[in-house]
C-alpha cells in the first residue's frame, strides 16, 4: 500500500527524508510503501514501512526472515510477488503453475484486500506528516486499532 508524504505535483520540492518516487496502482507515488503479513482471519502479525521506490520482492526477502515462526505456512501476494515461494494470481502469459487455487485463494486475497481497504479509512494514506516518525505513529495507531477491532 502506499503512503504518499506530498502531494504528486509538490514531489519535486518536498524534503522528506528517505521519501522516493515510485508508482502505485494509481499512479506515481512520492513516499513509503507500507507491506505487511495479513492473516486468513484478518490481524496484520507484521510490517514494514520502506521507500516506494523499493520492489515488493526485495522487501519481502527482509518482511520474511521470521517467517519460521509462524509455522512457514503458504504466502499468498499480488502479481507483485510472482518469484518461487510465492502463491500469486497467474498473469494471461504464464506458463507454470502459480499455485494459485480458484476455490480457496481469492476469498484469501479478498481477505487482505479488506484489511488494507479498513486502513485507508482510517485515513492511513493522509499527507498531513512532516517526519518519518509521525508517519511511523500513525501507521502504528491504525494498526493498532485494527488489530483490537477484530473479532
Amino acid at each position: 500500500m502506499p503512503l504518499p508524504v506530498c502531494r504528486p505535483k509538490r514531489g519535486k520540492r518536498c524534503s522528506f527524508p528517505g521519501a522516493r518516487w515510485g508508482y502505485g496502482t494509481q499512479g506515481d507515488v512520492y513516499g513509503y510503501k507500507l507491506h505487511a503479513w495479513v492473516t486468513a482471519s484478518g490481524a496484520i502479525v507484521q510490517y514494514l514501512i520502506r521507500p516506494a521506490n523499493w520492489h515488493d520482492t526485495t522487501v519481502s526477502d527482509e518482511l520474511n526472515r521470521r517467517w519460521p515462526d509462524f509455522g512457514g505456512p503458504r504466502i499468498i501476494g499480488d502479481k507483485g510477488y510472482c518469484c518461487l515461494g510465492y502463491v500469486f494470481p497467474p498473469k494471461s502469459n504464464t506458463r507454470y503453475d502459480t499455485g494459485w487455487r480458484p476455490g480457496r485463494h481469492p476469498r484469501l486475497r479478498k481477505r487482505i484486500e479488506t484489511v488494507f481497504s479498513g486502513l485507508v479509512e482510517a485515513q492511513i494514506r493522509s499527507v498531513q506528516t512532516k517526519t518519518l516518525r509521525s508517519l511511523r505513529l500513525r501507521v502504528v495507531l491504525a494498526i493498532l486499532a485494527h488489530n483490537l477491532a477484530q473479532p
